[in-house]
């Protein structure tokens, strides 16, 4: 299990970035990137924690390829907060708005995951964030 965040980065320089991955925009996102990963720690799976990365081209061993919407969804919550728009300026306000939702659904889910894992069986049900085994 990992998850290696050069593709996400490429998908957060088109979508965020203009394009153009320069020193400030590559600071950002690895500033996005940790911020991501601290509240996932918190609040989305409190089972694992999450290292930080330190270049934009890291591999993060405590999250799969089925975390990759849940971690780039932080990633464009932080780098839109950090400055970072898009370059269409008739959607950079939606977006704005957008990622705040995005960011929180995201966590929810990888929340909901780690509570529906901790099922005994596939028949036992998930009932207020704990289960019945």
């Amino acid at each position: 299990m990992s998850l290696a965040t050069q593709s996400l980065y490429e998908m957060a320089k088109a979508n965020v970035g203009g394009g153009i991955g320069d020193n400030r925009f590559n600071t950002a996102f690895i500033m996005a990137c940790n911020n991501a990963l601290d509240e996932l720690n918190d609040e989305g799976d409190l089972q694992s924690r999450h290292s930080h990365i330190s270049t934009v081209n890291a591999s993060i061993t405590t999250l799969g390829t089925d975390d990759t919407y849940i971690l780039y969804s932080g990633i464009i919550f932080w780098l839109v907060r950090l400055g970072m728009r898009p370059s269409d300026p008739k959607i950079a306000n939606l977006v704005f708005l957008d990622t705040k939702d995005m960011w929180e659904n995201a966590k929810a889910n990888k929340q909901m995951r780690a509570i529906n894992d901790c099922q005994a069986t596939e028949s036992s049900s998930v009932t207020r964030l704990g289960y019945n085994g």
